[in-house]
Order: C-alpha cells, then sequence, then structure tokens
C-alpha cells in the first residue's frame, strides 16, 4: 500500500513540475513579446509638430486616440475617418493624415493599439464609432498589418463601414469583400520593400470588383507614415511630402464619394 502510495506521489510530483514548467515557458515567451513590442518605431519631429492645433483644425489625444476635426462644427461633414495603424509604428507617425484631411471638414481619429499590434484589438473601431454619433457615415483605412486589421472590421461590418482605404495592405483571407457594396481604395508604393507582393495581388480578387487600385511611383511602405525608413524597406525615389500629398489626395477622394452619397 505504502508503495502504491508513493507512487502516486512521485507522479503527481512530476505532473506539477511539468505544469510549473510549461506555465514559465509561456510566462518567458510574454516577457519576450512585450519586451519586443517596446521597441517600436517613432513618430518624426515634423509628424510631432501636426499635433498642435490650429485656427482651422482641433487636435486632441484622449485615451487611446488622437482626434482631429475641423473647429468650426458648421465645417464639419458627415463622414468620418478612423485609422488603424502599421504593426510596431507610433500611432503619431500618421499625424499628416489627421491634419490635412481634417482641413477639409472631415473627422479623423487615429487609433492607438494595445503594444502598438493593431491585431490585438481589430474591433477598436466600434468604440469610436460609439463615441461620436453625430458622425453619419465611416470609412476605415489603415497601413500595413494595420489595413488588414482595418478590413477584417469592415467585413464584420459591413452595415457600417461605407468606405475601406488600404496603405501598403490588403484584407487577410478569410475576409472577402468581393460581393460587398464597400467602396475600396488601395494604394501601394513601387519602391514598397516591405509588403508580400504576392499576396498583395492574390488577394485583389476578394476585394469588389470596382475597387480602386492606385500604386504610388517611387513611393515606399515607410513614407505612408512619417517615422523614417523601417528596417528592410527600400529608399523612396520620391519625398515624404509627395507621397503623403499623394495618399491625402486619395483618401480625401473617397470620403467625398460617401458623403455625397448620403
Amino acid at each position: 500500500m505504502a508503495v502504491i502510495l508513493k507512487k502516486k506521489l512521485n507522479a503527481r510530483k512530476k505532473a506539477l513540475i511539468a505544469l510549473i514548467s510549461f506555465a514559465s515557458f509561456i510566462a518567458l515567451i510574454f516577457i519576450v513579446f512585450v519586451v519586443w513590442a517596446q521597441f517600436y518605431y517613432k513618430a518624426s519631429d515634423d509628424a510631432l509638430a501636426n499635433l498642435n492645433s490650429t485656427e482651422t483644425v482641433s487636435v486632441n489625444m484622449v485615451e487611446n486616440k488622437i482626434i482631429f476635426q475641423p473647429v468650426s462644427a458648421e465645417n464639419l461633414q458627415d463622414t468620418g475617418l478612423i485609422f488603424y495603424p502599421g504593426g510596431k509604428v507610433d500611432e503619431k507617425a500618421y499625424s499628416y493624415l489627421g491634419k490635412y484631411i481634417a482641413e477639409e471638414g472631415f473627422f479623423v481619429c487615429i487609433v492607438r493599439m494595445p503594444l502598438r499590434l493593431a491585431v490585438l484589438n481589430p474591433g477598436a473601431a466600434e468604440d469610436v464609432i460609439n463615441e461620436y454619433p453625430e458622425i453619419k457615415n465611416w470609412v476605415i483605412a489603415g497601413h500595413s498589418l494595420g489595413g488588414s486589421m482595418a478590413s477584417n472590421y469592415a467585413f464584420n461590418n459591413q452595415d457600417i463601414i461605407k468606405g475601406l482605404a488600404f496603405l501598403a495592405s490588403y484584407p487577410a483571407g478569410s475576409d472577402d469583400l468581393n460581393s460587398s457594396i464597400i467602396e475600396v481604395v488601395s494604394i501601394a508604393g513601387t519602391k514598397d520593400g516591405i509588403i508580400n507582393t504576392e499576396n498583395l495581388a492574390s488577394t485583389k480578387s476578394l476585394l469588389p470588383p470596382d475597387t480602386e487600385f492606385i500604386e504610388i511611383e517611387g513611393g515606399n511602405h515607410s513614407q505612408f507614415g512619417d517615422y523614417g525608413l523601417q528596417k528592410g524597406d527600400n529608399p523612396a525615389d520620391i519625398s515624404k511630402e509627395e507621397q503623403h500629398g499623394l495618399v491625402i489626395e486619395n483618401i480625401i477622394e473617397l470620403l467625398l464619394v460617401i458623403e455625397q452619397a448620403k
């Protein structure tokens, strides 16, 4: 009897040790992941300067969001933009979008993601939509990983999202928007050294037939934001100001299509 009891105790001890070892391994992976996520691409000084309110645009940083909107409520359009940043990129690096699009009368919200990874909160747009009921039409956009997660939100909320903009990005294979009535624009740079071009091409069939595909000649991956040159990317053949201008122009065009269709 004592021998049997001893064997049972040894088995339980081994099981406990195995459980503790597994838990320690998971904890180590989590710690490494969190530390890895702390190293991210920070916004440039130019991007930080865009966070200052002006006579025409109000800028507010609240909790996990940066809100840009026209100072005059009379100038506020019914259509707003929610933006998901690229993976491990400072959300402030996209302030140029907020500033210049808000100058045209549109509400813009740039969302800060947990550990700056949109995959950890693809439903972030829901809180924004609930907080700003005065905005009647919503467009969602994102850069790189942020674009894929923005697409996922659009796919799951086709009754709410009217427009979708990809910046150097494409939808996940499970998010088939081919039959959707969402207005879609996909913008890519010809010097992009980060994006998977095979996936970019193969996922075109997941988007509506009238999707507008735009190539920025000489544009790279990093200049869809304003955070310097990302590791693995190619130097751009055009200035960031030129690339930013083309991005702003095409997103505003999408917003106007939604606004005028109301």
